[in-house]
């Protein structure tokens, strides 16, 4: 599985799993990547699937995306490439070696630390998959499909009215609950109505892909 390893200044390196075929890099909070920092614009940078690999295209950012030391409007990823972008150091894995926590961006972190760390410090370990009210999306026809390690639309969840080569998007796990993703731009995803990119769902939100619905049961 590919994925960025984050480092930025003072915090330890942290990884982020590239579980879709496309997602937005930048600093506006419905990026699939949050690099929350004024040098990396809105929507920096789109990484998608190409050709059996990964494919970096600079969305016409205002200070470019430098890659190997090199800025670059297109680049084909390959293992071990370092993206810099303002602060934020990414290096490009096709391993998924390693413990690296999950990624989330400084301001969502912050405001976990003061819930569940208030003397300071590093945060606590993540907290063991609870398998009780495990969360679920449900069809229309009361069919509950389990979150687990995530759901594709199309391929785990039926999606009517899409092409069948261009991926819809998907439900991760997401800190005990899940998040909506949207796959190709081609395709636009709704929760409870509004067109979403990545958004962590709450008990009872619908979302609909396609002229497919379906229902989120879970914390």
């Amino acid at each position: 599985m590919a994925r960025f390893l984050i480092e930025e200044e003072g915090r330890p390196t942290r990884a982020y799993r590239l579980l879709t075929d496309a997602i937005i890099i930048g600093r506006i909070d419905t990026a699939d990547l949050v690099l929350p920092d004024q040098d990396v614009s809105r929507k920096h940078a789109l990484v998608e699937r190409a050709d059996g690999g990964w494919l970096l295209s600079d969305n016409g950012s205002a200070n470019g995306t430098m890659v190997n030391g090199a800025t670059v409007e297109q680049h084909r990823l390959a293992d071990g490439d370092v993206l810099i972008l303002g602060k934020f150091t990414l290096t490009f894995r096709m391993d998924d070696a390693g413990d690296q926590p999950e990624y989330a961006d400084t301001e969502a972190e912050n405001a976990a630390d003061s819930r569940t760390n208030p003397g300071g410090g590093l945060p606590p370990a993540p907290d063991p998959v609870v398998t009780a009210a495990a969360p679920t999306l449900e069809s229309v026809d009361g069919t509950a499909h389990p979150v687990g390690d995530g759901l594709t639309f199309g391929a785990d969840l039926p999606v009517a009215g899409v092409l069948p080569f261009v991926s819809p998007g998907s439900i991760a796990p997401q800190s005990g609950g899940a998040a909506a993703r949207r796959g190709s731009f081609l395709i636009p995803m709704y929760v409870n109505g509004k067109s979403v990119v990545n958004v962590r769902l709450k008990d009872g939100d619908e979302v609909r892909v396609g002229s497919s619905r379906f229902v989120y049961r879970g914390p």
